[in-house]
């Protein structure tokens, strides 16, 4: 009798690994294995993140998004939370030796970038601009950091120097303190330029964080370049719970880019400061870059005609897919570029399925969007005072107030959009998923 081979977390974090590397030509990080780690033991994403003194919204919206995303490619068949075990386990008891090389479709490597004109036009030509400041503002998985990401190779086509900072990276504790906060940047920037590390000669001079930053980039690093730098600093909507924080950075930001219009040198640095919401804190308009400086851009959801071009971007074309199952997929979820593109990775995965099919179960706990659910779920069920206003918000037929400060957080999740100072779900299937679980008859 042959002996059973238990599938254990040790041999699903191997076999994890491999398959990233035969995907993507790298390894797991330590990141991606503490959140293989955690799911197996039954953690959430909040409990993870705590564990790694991480936040929620990079464990989340970040390391497993793309986690999941690239299994997933790499087994031909949706990999999440939910079901990772089974579908390791099976991928495991089916290669025939340790070196097999999964076969995954190549199409599915690709990253798929669909274009809203002018969008990107208006936010490339502002890159060009000394000195500029460009502002991107959505909720969660629109397609914010897709965005930055397409600016940044296209400016690095005129030779322009690029260095991305993405605050979800960052600790707890280094975002509670300007100090820490403003030396992580310069060393990051520093090791990303490829130069000379002298924060700690700088900082040991006592001007002060804000000071000892602006004079390492005015003295250190900006007289080095040849070619202007587009530093662009993701997810800064981190910083609004540190108010102190926050007022003293932006405010910086804010010097910077007005140096630019009278100091040649400051011309090099163009600016780009992504966000989920605006600013809920009382920011005061002369310290915040937020207010009536640079270009701002908020990206829209996706048109009938752009979710068509994902569709065939995803070799999903007519009659796979017909104008009728978009119809029915963007009454449930509208245009939003993250939960299309997940039922779209639903039908590559499982041809014999269609459209209508998905969205039957879609708003339930059997469907596609589980996991995505049951995390907005929980996120709100820290926040019982958010919990209130987004029962009030799926019970209601109309546009409905709420505080202010509920709005943005609300907005920042994704669950609501703006109709003036009012909100409305932001799509029927958080609604009906909310209606379900809140509590509402």
């Amino acid at each position: 009798m042959s002996e059973t081979v238990v599938f254990s977390l040790d041999k699903a974090l191997d076999l994890a690994d491999v398959l990233v590397y035969e995907h993507r030509g790298r390894h797991l990080s330590d990141i991606e294995s503490a959140v293989l780690e955690g799911s197996w033991k039954g953690l959430t994403y909040r409990h993870i993140a705590e564990a790694s003194d991480y936040t929620w919204e990079y464990i989340n919206c970040d390391v497993a998004f793309h986690l999941w995303r690239d299994l997933s490619d790499a087994c031909n068949e949706q990999v999440k939370k939910s079901n990772f075990k089974r579908v390791l386990d099976r991928h495991q008891r089916s290669r025939s030796c340790p070196n097999q090389p999964i076969v995954s479709d190549p199409a599915a490597r690709r990253t798929l970038y669909v274009e809203r004109p002018p969008l990107e036009t208006e936010c490339y030509q502002e890159l060009l601009k000394p000195g500029a400041l460009l502002r991107i503002k959505a909720a969660k998985k629109l397609g914010k950091t897709c965005l930055m990401d397409k600016l940044l190779v296209e400016v690095q086509q005129q030779q322009y120097l690029t260095v991305s900072f993405n605050l979800l990276r960052l600790s707890n504790g280094i975002v509670q303190d300007i100090d820490q906060f403003l030396r992580a940047l310069c060393i990051h920037v520093t090791r990303k330029l490829q130069l000379e590390n002298a924060v700690s000669e700088y900082w040991q001079m006592g001007m002060g964080p804000n000071s000892s930053c602006t004079v390492y980039f005015e003295d250190h690093l900006l007289p080095q370049l040849d070619q202007p730098l587009v530093l662009a600093l993701d997810n800064v909507d981190r910083l609004f719970p540190h108010k102190e924080v926050a007022l003293d950075f932006f405010g910086m930001l804010r010097a910077w880019h007005e140096e630019a219009k009278n100091c040649e040198l400051w011309e090099k640095l163009r600016l780009v400061i992504v966000h989920s919401t605006e600013v809920y804190l009382p920011l005061s308009k002369d310290r915040s870059p937020f207010d009536n400086v640079g270009l701002s851009r908020e990206l829209p959801e996706f048109n009938r005609d752009q979710v068509n071009s994902l569709a065939q971007q995803s070799g999903l074309a007519a009659p796979r897919i017909n104008d009728t199952e978009i119809a029915t997929l963007m009454e449930m979820v509208g245009g939003h570029p993250g939960l299309v593109q997940t039922a779209l990775r639903q039908l590559q995965f499982q041809p014999q399925v269609t459209l209508v099919e998905l969205m039957q179960d879609a708003p339930t706990d059997a469907g596609i969007y589980e996991d995505h659910l049951r995390d907005l779920l929980i996120q709100l069920q820290t926040e019982p005072e958010l919990v209130a206003s987004s029962r009030t918000v799926m019970l209601s037929d109309g546009p409905v107030d709420l505080p202010a400060k509920h709005r943005f957080l609300l907005n920042r999740l994704g669950l609501v959009v703006f109709l003036g100072n009012q909100v409305v779900p932001r799509n029927r299937l958080y609604r009906l998923y909310f209606q379900q679980h809140l509590g509402v008859e």
